[in-house]
């Protein structure tokens, strides 16, 4: 599904990170930062993505990059 969705954003314009699998907060946070994105886009199937998204946000905001939107999603 992750394959199918990259492709359908990438023909639509969209430039992908797919930083692959069990990655960190900190490693999500550090590329979108470095990468400058206006959007990160998450599936979780594993329970815990409540305190695993706001963890984000808030390291975001931390970082003074609060701008950059979360997408989330899962099975």
């Amino acid at each position: 599904a992750i394959n199918i969705m990259r492709r359908i954003m990438q023909s639509s314009g969209a430039e992908i990170i797919h930083l692959g699998h069990n990655r960190s907060v900190q490693e999500i946070v550090d590329c979108a930062i470095q990468e400058d994105v206006q959007g990160i886009a998450i599936t979780s199937y594993q329970g815990g993505h409540n305190e695993y998204f706001k963890y984000m946000y808030d390291l975001l905001k931390e970082r003074g990059a609060g701008h950059i939107k979360i997408f989330g999603g899962g099975g």
